[in-house]
């Protein structure tokens, strides 16, 4: 195995424990993927999903954790803070866990969509962006948004698989921060500093509702 730093590099991605469907349409699937590349490419990777995983879908290494029963904020907390990489490859939009994920100092390595139509994470600064397209189609005529809430299952039937040119992007993405510490932890300041005096901040969100 590749030891750098001589610790075990851990990744966290965050989905609902209530919506069954939520893990495949936030990108879990490509998350678990990319851990086991990962793994196989020999990294020392621990990959925590904090959602419930269909039972369908089988975990193949003792290297991720899933923890899906109900927690206390202290050990949410926890779990962000013992996280190196925030993995996010959501299909989805409108999520506010990347900025969460900022708020602790973690570099966040997410989807155009999952970063909410880019808008979130700043590709290069915060993170890595994923910027190629969606198993979901998301606009329909006239560019109208389609719905998450009313098409959710057919959303869902759109990525029952990973999406490997994804997974491609996780693995090279991550393993770039690996590789690279400082990278990590200047991506992760960047990011922390949006959100606690930049544009995520609350002293900006509280001036754009005056």
């Amino acid at each position: 195995e590749r030891f750098y730093g001589k610790r075990t590099i851990n990744l966290l991605f965050v989905g609902s424990i209530n919506d069954i469907h939520d893990f495949e349409l936030k990108g879990g699937l490509e998350a678990m993927q990319s851990a086991y590349s990962l793994r196989k490419r020999g990294y020392r990777v621990h990959l925590v999903v904090r959602a419930s995983v269909p039972k369908h879908i089988k975990i193949e290494d003792h290297a991720i954790s899933v923890l899906d029963s109900p927690i206390s904020k202290e050990e949410l907390d926890r779990l962000h803070r013992e996280a190196d990489v925030f993995v996010f490859p959501s299909h989805l939009a409108h999520n506010h866990t990347p900025l969460e994920a900022m708020s602790y100092g973690l570099p966040v390595v997410t989807t155009y969509i999952g970063s909410s139509f880019g808008e979130y994470v700043e590709n290069g600064k915060t993170g890595l962006v994923f910027t190629g397209p969606s198993p979901i189609k998301y606009f329909v005529g006239n560019n109208l948004l389609r719905s998450e809430t009313t098409e959710k299952l057919q959303m869902l039937k759109e990525v029952s698989e990973p999406n490997y040119k994804v997974v491609e992007f996780l693995v090279e993405s991550i393993s770039k921060l690996i590789e690279n510490p400082d990278l990590r932890k200047q991506m992760g300041e960047a990011g922390k500093k949006e959100v606690d005096e930049g544009k995520f901040s609350i002293k900006i969100r509280n001036e754009k509702l005056k």
